[in-house]
């Protein structure tokens, strides 16, 4: 695993180790672990990445707690090199296991990338957000190379050729009639002479042998034909069953019907990007959620951009491109009442999100979500009761007073739901024991 990120911390004089390179192995060992165990157990990604990315997390975080029994498994005298706590350095280490999974992960990665997009803004990371920035940046130029691929407007679609093989003969029913040898033979000694060897004469045969020329030519050739003609003939005229070409047929259909199958198929995944393109333009100019049949201009716009963001969400697949984002904040400011530099605190839009009738299917969508001890995405909030200043509080690395615009609330959610919907494909992987402590 690269150790670029606690490299990066130790050049910036977050977390200090003297130079003692045996403590960065350890730390590294440590973020390994702390790696697997990630990948064992994905649900976990919104707790581990907001307490990496909250300077101002506990010790006490369950997901700091899980990562130190990493460390602890690998480095039993850790305790021994920090003078105070050593949540800056397990929080390095999480990163640190968050960028390797991620570069390894493409679902990891298009799940990692909107977390952090949506949280870094709003969390104070001081001097730790220039590592923060320059970790995540390769993630999110590979996962918008990837969100851009798949929502492209192919310019040609190809299709394989036509191909039709394995197909079985047409099997001809027929009883076949062999040639009367005994007959022929006859026939023809009976051209050949006046008399054949048993002395017969009689009518029909040549009148003439063979050193007479020209006349034996002539009566030679008439009664050889006939006779090769009564000959012949039964067997020529056996009786053949009918043709049955069901088979043939219903396997060159099956052929066929397979190609045109596969034909829209391609053509379906070609146009895959302008149709979602499509559906995104419809919906803007509809202004109209389906979630609730209800035009968004008959909303509070406060409203209306928490419902937007969860509309437009529903449909799409879980990687998207930046320009996603900016099409909802440009939606969101199509509302008449909306005041787009208008700042509101973040406390007051989720409190107004946990009573509006409208957003009752964003809160039983956050209902149906089984949430892993630790940080939770804002989200989680928004949902029936409570005090919503205090949940924010102690359930989200975020600052329930600060202020934000309603395009930045809309795509601040949006970005959430879609991390939510990209944790769903990754795959867990098989748990395997865990090492002990290295002697």
């Amino acid at each position: 695993m690269s150790d670029n990120v606690l490299l990066q911390f130790l050049r910036n004089g977050l977390i200090d180790f003297q130079g003692d390179d045996e403590k960065l192995a350890r730390l590294s060992q440590a973020s390994d672990s702390v790696a697997a165990h990630l990948r064992q157990h994905p649900s976990e990604l919104f707790s581990f990445v907001y307490a990496a990315i909250d300077p101002d997390i506990g010790a006490d975080d369950p997901a700091i707690l899980k990562a130190r029994e990493h460390l602890e498994e690998v480095w039993p005298t850790h305790v021994n090199t920090f003078a105070d706590s050593p949540v800056l350095a397990i929080r390095a280490m999480i990163l640190n296991a968050l960028i390797s999974n991620a570069s390894q992960n493409d679902a990891f990665a298009d799940t990692l990338n909107p977390i952090v997009t949506s949280a870094l803004p709003r969390v104070d990371s001081g001097s730790e957000g220039g590592v923060w920035m320059e970790a995540i940046l390769e993630i999110r130029t590979s996962s918008e190379a990837r969100a851009q691929s798949a929502w492209a407007a192919a310019d040609a679609i190809s299709v394989p050729r036509f191909q039709f093989e394995g197909i079985e003969p047409i099997a001809i029913p027929h009883n076949p009639t062999l040639v009367n040898e005994s007959k022929l033979s006859a026939g023809l000694s009976a051209a050949a002479g006046p008399h054949g060897t048993d002395g017969q004469t009689g009518e029909g045969r040549n009148r003439h042998w063979p050193n007479g020329n020209q006349n034996w030519v002539d009566d030679f050739s008439e009664i050889a034909a006939q006779a090769i003609k009564r000959a012949v003939d039964p067997a020529l005229k056996a009786p053949i069953g009918p043709i049955q070409p069901e088979l043939l047929f219903k396997q060159l259909t099956d052929a066929i019907e397979g190609q045109i199958q596969h034909s829209l198929e391609r053509v379906a995944e070609a146009t895959k990007g302008l149709q979602l393109r499509t559906q995104l333009v419809w919906w803007k100019e509809a202004f109209y959620s389906p979630s609730v049949l209800q035009s968004y201009r008959d909303m509070d716009p406060v409203i209306s951009a928490g419902l937007m963001a969860f509309d437009l969400q529903s449909p799409l697949p879980s990687l998207t491109p930046l320009s996603v984002e900016a099409f909802l904040r440009e939606t969101v400011c199509c509302h008449p009442d909306e005041d787009a530099e208008a700042e509101r605190s973040v406390e007051e839009i989720l409190r107004m999100y946990t009573e509006a009738k409208e957003l009752a299917p964003l809160r039983q969508y956050v209902s149906s979500v089984s949430w892993e001890d630790g940080r939770r995405p804002l989200i989680s909030v928004i949902r029936e009761g409570g005090d919503v200043a205090h949940l924010i509080e102690v359930g989200t690395p975020f600052d329930p007073m600060s202020k934000v615009t309603m395009p930045d609330m809309a795509c601040w959610i949006f970005l959430e739901l879609q991390a939510l919907k990209s944790l769903n494909a990754v795959e867990p992987e098989k748990t395997r024991k865990r090492k002990g402590p290295k002697k």
